[in-house]
């Protein structure tokens, strides 16, 4: 019987085919990386518009007031407390929720659905203290709250930050172009935002739910430009 002999790869052969794949890899990578982003952006964009209607549709309950939290939506007005987590979160897992940050650079922190948060009414977010916690509470919220029953460092005059925003809603007007007030403009004004698409070094885009439910998105202060 002859037996036909297998012809093997020489050395030369190996280092020119691993050679390819490394190119190919490195040519798709950026794609693959492009489309779980994109993704992730898509979920966060439906997990706002979800924090937006239950923000609305609390309203409609409360004459026309806001959550002292945006945990307190859960779990009357949203069932679900993976709405409150965003896929580009860069919090390690292992984190204290205390110190969970819902940007990445921890400014306003007072404003933050954290345990240990303690609104200017004596609100507590609707949160749980620890990751063994069993109670069915929220664990980590990814989004920042406009609205928040904690006292406002950004204005420090005593006032929370519900009601600096509702004075910005009834009395002012923007002090940047077109000038326009505040209550002319709710597709505008955001009630909860998300850090965590900001391009590196920049501080756009910012993704937004406003006042009237839809998503749009701005600089980081948002009075000086809507993208």
């Amino acid at each position: 019987m002859t037996h036909l002999k297998q012809k093997s790869f020489t050395l030369i052969e190996l280092l020119v085919t691993i050679a390819i794949i490394a190119i190919l890899a490195g040519l798709l990578l950026p794609s693959i990386n492009n489309v779980l982003k994109k993704a992730k952006e898509t979920n966060c964009i439906s997990n706002l518009k979800q924090l937006g209607l239950a923000c609305i549709t609390y309203r409609d309950d409360w004459r026309d007031r806001m959550p002292a939290w945006t945990s307190d939506l859960y779990k009357s007005y949203l069932p679900s407390a993976k709405v409150y987590r965003c896929g580009m979160d860069t919090n390690p897992a292992d984190r204290e929720y205390k110190d969970w940050t819902a940007e990445p650079t921890p400014k306003f922190i007072e404003a933050y659905d954290r345990f240990g948060s303690v609104g200017k009414y004596g609100h507590l977010p609707n949160v749980k203290e620890h990751k063994d916690d069993p109670a069915d509470k929220v664990a980590q919220v990814s989004y920042f709250y406009e609205f928040s029953d904690a006292l406002c460092t950004w204005k420090n005059d005593g006032r929370s930050w519900a009601e600096v925003k509702y004075n910005q809603l009834r009395n002012e007007r923007n002090e940047y172009p077109p000038h326009q007030r505040f209550r002319d403009a709710l597709q505008y004004f955001p009630t909860v935002r998300c850090y965590w698409h900001l391009q590196k070094g920049k501080e756009e885009p910012m993704i937004n739910v406003s006042w009237s439910g839809n998503i749009f998105r701005s600089v980081m202060e948002w009075e000086k430009g809507i993208l």
